[in-house]
């Protein structure tokens, strides 16, 4: 996934790296003080609500692995200013649907999500 912020692009990758760096902003603590990183478990509900914060976390985070990447701040401003705000959030989540590291947590993230809606419904 490619962007575009402030005439310069970012490719936007959703690696293990991207998941570590969310787990190490996501996480609980367990019995002993084992910790459980938690970024996507916390992230994609998020995301699938239409949270912008969790969006722009995502693509900060996302881009990452870039030589030099936008601020927050600009990433902030790049959401603001979408023309189709909800087909971004659905770009991230088929890109999070496509990436090693994030398909297998996502999709079932996305059955357990549907399940609960038809359980609701009947």
């Amino acid at each position: 996934m490619v962007i575009s912020i402030k005439d310069k692009e970012y490719e936007v990758r959703f690696g293990v790296g991207f998941v570590r760096a969310l787990d190490a902003k996501y996480f609980t603590k367990g019995v002993g003080g084992a910790v459980f990183g938690m970024g996507l478990q916390v992230c994609v509900p998020k995301i699938l609500t239409g949270d912008a914060t969790a969006l722009a976390d995502l693509l900060y985070e996302g881009m990452a692995h870039n030589k030099s990447r936008p601020a927050l701040k600009d990433i902030d401003a790049y959401i603001d200013g979408a023309e189709d705000i909800d087909a971004l959030f659905d770009e991230v989540i088929d890109e999070l649907k496509k990436q090693n590291a994030t398909r297998k947590p996502v999709e079932k993230m996305l059955e357990n999500l549907e399940k609960a809606e038809e359980e609701s419904e009947g």
